[in-house]
């Protein structure tokens, strides 16, 4: 004999979620997603709503889970994951350059989605900014709605105006503790 799981409003399902995993909040929400369709169904779009990704790998494996098609039982799964992403945020740490590509393609599958840049703890005090931003991109390359440039040092404020130029979607800038 099967068990069923409580046909339970959304709301429970995710209060049920989020305090299983009390801190790491969303590795609650991940377990209870593993019970059942309906509570997979009710947790998906909090589970996927905001993504950080902070290396090219986790930018390659979110593109491979959107584009895969469902299989199984996943196949009716509504809303799809790629309907649930709010926003993304990328992360670059250590003069990382980012898979400027991939996020591309990431941005045009999931159009909704506010993709957000975050610079955080670059010394560039002897390299300009723009060696992390490629120059032989069209400036449609750039999906960010929003850059954040925190804890980092700057060889000189007027990199900027290129940078802001050639992002088309821009709205925000932030900068914390940016030294010059």
């Amino acid at each position: 004999r099967q068990a069923m799981a409580p046909n339970l409003p959304p709301e429970i399902i995710l209060l049920i979620g989020k305090s299983l995993g009390q801190s790491h909040w969303k590795e609650g929400l991940a377990a209870c997603g593993l019970t059942c369709r309906d509570w997979a169904k009710a947790i998906r779009p909090a589970l996927f709503h905001k993504l950080t990704l902070r290396t090219p790998q986790h930018v390659s494996e979110l593109l491979d889970l959107l584009q895969q098609p469902p299989v199984g039982s996943l196949s009716s799964l509504r809303p799809s994951l790629g309907d649930c992403v709010r926003e993304v945020r990328y992360e670059i740490r250590e003069n990382q350059v980012p898979p400027w590509i991939r996020i591309n393609t990431l941005s045009r599958l999931v159009p909704q989605a506010s993709i957000r840049l975050s610079v955080i703890g670059l010394n560039l005090g002897a390299v300009s900014l723009l060696k992390i931003f490629p120059k032989a991109l069209p400036s449609s390359i750039f999906p960010f709605r929003l850059i954040h440039l925190r804890d980092a040092k700057i060889k000189d404020v007027k990199e900027f105006a290129p940078l802001l130029c050639n992002t088309a979607k821009l709205c925000e800038v932030w900068y914390e503790d940016l030294r010059i």
